[in-house]
């Protein structure tokens, strides 16, 4: 699995110099094609499943086991009230869900356009973020914004589009559209997931594939 993960690295390298130069020289229609391909290599079932592997091994390397605790003295026995059952956290925003992630996903674009990876970065889901460390979430921030604006274009203009909330997951799926020269291009989506009442982006979940067909119908 990680000899497949260098080779895609590798490829996707090239691609990817490909593509920005290509931008460079305003070939916008190739520099989409190569895109789509550099996309339609991410979502092979092969590559799935390496990646799915290699970051398996790496989240479940062995950690040194915590020193041994003093056997704690058992507590006297009192008899407590029967606590209530917590409720769920209120929202941390006024109205509609859908409104409040579009707005969050502009500031977390500028922080990007800013290269304020820091800033970026209190818009991902805080476990994984804990987790995986700065360093390793600015990688992959780097290379979205790299993917969304085909090496950094500046004459990209990217719009979040349309929300899908599943209740019962407590997950939401925003649709992006990008604007050049009087064009609009479907985006890679990016997942989001709630935590205590309020929207994180979930980079563990790869982006969905950019859809080359006319903009969906959107809530405001």
């Amino acid at each position: 699995a990680q000899s497949i993960m260098n080779l895609l690295q590798q490829y996707d390298k090239a691609l990817a110099s490909l593509q920005e130069s290509l931008t460079k020289k305003n070939d916008l229609e190739t520099a989409i094609l190569i895109k789509a391909q550099r996309d339609a290599t991410q979502a092979r079932a092969e590559v799935t499943s390496a990646r799915f592997i290699v970051e398996t091994a790496e989240a479940n390397q062995p950690s040194a086991p915590p020193p041994a605790a003093e056997p704690a003295k058992p507590a006297p026995t009192l008899r407590t009230p029967t606590a209530k059952q917590p409720a769920e956290p209120p929202p941390k925003f006024t109205g509609s869900p859908e409104r409040y992630i579009k707005n969050r996903y502009e500031a977390f674009f500028k922080a990007l356009q800013a290269q304020n990876w820091e800033e970026a970065s209190t818009y991902i889901d805080p476990e994984t973020l804990q987790r995986r460390g700065l360093d390793v979430v600015t990688g992959r921030l780097r290379m979205y914004y790299g993917i969304l604006t085909m090496g950094g274009n500046p004459a990209i203009k990217v719009e979040p589009d349309d929300v899908t909330i599943s209740k019962e997951t407590s997950r939401a799926q925003l649709t992006l559209r990008g604007r050049v020269d009087n064009r609009i291009i479907h985006l890679p989506g990016v997942t989001w997931m709630e935590v205590d009442g309020d929207w994180f982006i979930d980079i563990n979940q790869a982006p969905a594939p950019a859809a080359q067909q006319p903009p969906m119908h959107h809530r405001r």
